[in-house]
C-alpha cells in the first residue's frame, strides 16, 4: 500500500522537474535575448551620440571660422584704408596726414592697439596713439618687418606676442597680433616706400574662442598657425608649463575635414577648418573620454533593466494557477466544495446598511404587512 501511494508523488516530482527545466530554459533565453538586444541598442545609441557630437562640433567650427573671417576682414580693411586713403593720399609732412591718421585710429581703437608707419631704414614716421619708442628696439629684425619686405603685395599676420615697440604709461603688457604690409609713401615730389604696421588687440580673437569653449561640455577648440604654432588654446597656461600636450603640429597639416588621431594616449576626433587669408587652422577636438561619458548612462540603464527583469522572472511563477504543496510538488488548486461556494457567495453579497434595517422595522411597514 505504501508503495502504491508513493507512485503519484514521484510522478508529480518528475512533472515538476520538467517544468523547472522548461522555466529555467525560457528564463535563460529571455535574459540572453534582452542582453543582446540591449547591447545592440546601446551600440546604435553610442554611434548616434558620437555622430551628434561630431556634427555639432563641425557646425561650431564652421560658424566660428565665419566669425573670425568677418573680424579679420574688418582689420584688413582698416590697414587697407590707412594705406590707400591716408598714406598714399596725403603728404606725410602735411597736417591732413596727421589728422586722418589719428582719426582712423580713434575710430577703430576698440580693435587695434596701435598704428605706425616706418621708413625702409626702420625709422618711425608716424604712430597712433602718440607714444615714445622703447630704446634699443631694432625694428628691422622684427618678423613682421621682414615678412613685409619679402612679399610686398600681401598683408602679413604674426602670431600673438607682447608689444615691445612703444612705452606704456600704465606699465602693462599688451598682447597683440601684428599686421604689416609694404606701402608707397607720399613725401613731396620724391616717391618713397615704407612699412605700415597695425597691432590688432589679441582680445578680438580671445573673446571669440573663449565664448565657444565656455559652453562646450568637454569638447574644446583651439587656433593654430599653419606651422603649428599656438595662437589660442583654452588650456594655454598648462601647455606653457608642460602639464598638457597638444598635437597641433600634426593637426595643422590637415586639410579641412574630420580626422581620427591619437594624442595623449587616447583617440580623438579632430575637426579642422581654415581661416581665410591667414593660413590659420581652427581645430575642434572631441576627446574619447567625452564620448564614453555620454554613453555611460544608457549602458547603466540597460544593465539595470536586464537585472531587474531577470530578478522578476526568478521571483514570479510563469503558471500562476499552480502552487507548491507540502511535498514540494506543483499541483492545481483543488476545486472548492458546495458549502465553501455558498460561504463565498454569502460573504461576497453586499450587506444592507443599519438605516435600511430600521426603515424595514418601522410601524408603517409592519401595518402594510
Amino acid at each position: 500500500m505504501k508503495d502504491r501511494k508513493r507512485k503519484p508523488d514521484s510522478r508529480k516530482n518528475i512533472v515538476f522537474n520538467i517544468q523547472s527545466i522548461i522555466l529555467s530554459v525560457l528564463m535563460a533565453i529571455s535574459l540572453v535575448t534582452i542582453i543582446v538586444m540591449g547591447l545592440l541598442l546601446y551600440h546604435r545609441f553610442k554611434l548616434a551620440l558620437e555622430k551628434t557630437a561630431v556634427d555639432n562640433t563641425e557646425a561650431t567650427v564652421e560658424a566660428t571660422v565665419d566669425r573670425l573671417n568677418a573680424d579679420l576682414l574688418d582689420i584688413r580693411q582698416i590697414i587697407n584704408g590707412a594705406n590707400y586713403n591716408v598714406v598714399q593720399q596725403f603728404d606725410i609732412s602735411s597736417r591732413e596726414f596727421s589728422e586722418q591718421f589719428s582719426l582712423l585710429y580713434e575710430t577703430n581703437s576698440d580693435k587695434i592697439q596701435s598704428l605706425a608707419l616706418y621708413d625702409p631704414k626702420g625709422n618711425l614716421i608716424a604712430s597712433e596713439p602718440v607714444a615714445a619708442e622703447k630704446k634699443n628696439v631694432k625694428v628691422q629684425t622684427q618678423e613682421w618687418y621682414k615678412n613685409a619686405e619679402d612679399a610686398i603685395e600681401n598683408i602679413h599676420f604674426s602670431t600673438p606676442h607682447i608689444q615691445e615697440l612703444f612705452e606704456d604709461g600704465s606699465y602693462r603688457y599688451q598682447w597683440v597680433v601684428s599686421l604689416s604690409r609694404y606701402v608707397d609713401v607720399n613725401k613731396g615730389e620724391t616717391p618713397e616706400t615704407g612699412i605700415l604696421l597695425l597691432d590688432m588687440k589679441y582680445s578680438v580673437i580671445r573673446d571669440v574662442m573663449k565664448q565657444i569653449n565656455d559652453c562646450s561640455g568637454g569638447i574644446y577648440y583651439y587656433l593654430t598657425s599653419q606651422d603649428g604654432e599656438m595662437i589660442y588654446h583654452p588650456r594655454g597656461t598648462e601647455l606653457n608649463r608642460g602639464l598638457f600636450e597638444e598635437n597641433s603640429l600634426e593637426a595643422a597639416k590637415y586639410e579641412d575635414g574630420t580626422y581620427e588621431i591619437r594624442s595623449g594616449g587616447q583617440n580623438e576626433t579632430v575637426i579642422v577648418g581654415s581661416v581665410a587669408y591667414t593660413g590659420w587652422k581652427m581645430i575642434g577636438v572631441v576627446p574619447e573620454s567625452v564620448q564614453a561619458q555620454t554613453t555611460r548612462l544608457p549602458l547603466l540603464c540597460i544593465c539595470y533593466c536586464s537585472g531587474s527583469y531577470g530578478h522578476a522572472l526568478e521571483e514570479t511563477s510563469w503558471f500562476p494557477g499552480r502552487y507548491p504543496n507540502r511535498s514540494g510538488s506543483w499541483m492545481l488548486p483543488s476545486r472548492p466544495t458546495r458549502q465553501e461556494e455558498n460561504r463565498i457567495s454569502i460573504s461576497a453579497a453586499p450587506r444592507r446598511s443599519a438605516i435600511w434595517d430600521i426603515l424595514c422595522r418601522s410601524p408603517m411597514n409592519r401595518s402594510k404587512n
